[in-house]
């Protein structure tokens, strides 16, 4: 059996930029601002001083060169809370 991935399983909490119309409008007819609330999940693959790195899938996570594919960059001053998800074992269906 493969061992774990040493890639932890994390859920971001995150808030994201807004277009509240596509088109034309009058300025004050605009709704109040509000940033979106987003969350995603994914495994961090990568931190840096600016920014927080997922990736949805892990392939040779155990190898010398892991892959990553679904990979998603959260600047961290957009994040609101980081939580980690404890790793769940494999079912194996018989």
């Amino acid at each position: 059996m493969e061992k774990d991935t040493p890639f932890r399983p994390v859920l971001i909490e995150w808030e994201d930029s807004a277009q509240p119309s596509s088109a034309w409008g009058w300025v004050d007819e605009l709704s109040d601002p509000a940033p979106v609330l987003c969350q995603t999940v994914g495994f961090l693959v990568k931190e840096t001083e600016r920014c927080l790195v997922l990736a949805l899938s892990i392939g040779d996570a155990t190898s010398e060169r892991p892959q990553a594919n679904g990979v998603m960059q959260i600047p961290r001053s957009a994040v609101v809370h980081l939580t980690s998800l404890a790793p769940c074992g494999l079912v194996h269906a018989a």
